[in-house]
């Protein structure tokens, strides 16, 4: 489990190369981003705004979750649980990393390939 102590935002999805960037921007007090990226997306549970987060381990019946919204088996591995405000939330991907970084506001993390 990872817990985080700071707001989040939905903010940046890249279609074509089904990627979801989660930032909770630097501020004074905080002064790097960080970055929740997931990368080959297939679903996305998740308010825009998260106030606080913890990432948890999946368990069964978010397995069972998954299977039923995806409409067919979905491996393990793939199935990413986050809990904000008493809430649990369902992310379906390929894979997660989490970064710092200084980027500007209108700057992503995501890589959306060549122009």
């Amino acid at each position: 489990m990872q817990r985080f102590e700071r707001t989040f935002k939905m903010w940046d999805f890249y279609i074509t190369h089904s990627q979801l960037l989660l930032r909770s921007h630097r501020t004074v007090t905080h002064p790097k981003n960080i970055d929740i990226i997931f990368g080959d997306v297939d679903y996305v549970e998740l308010p825009t705004t998260l106030f606080g987060l913890d990432l948890v381990a999946a368990g069964p019946e978010d397995y069972r979750n998954a299977e039923q919204v995806m409409d067919g088996p979905v491996a393990a591995e793939r199935v990413f649980a986050i809990e904000t405000r008493g809430r649990r939330y369902l992310v379906v991907a390929g894979g997660m990393v989490i970064q710092e970084n200084e980027l500007m506001m209108r700057e992503s993390s995501l890589e959306k390939g060549p122009p």
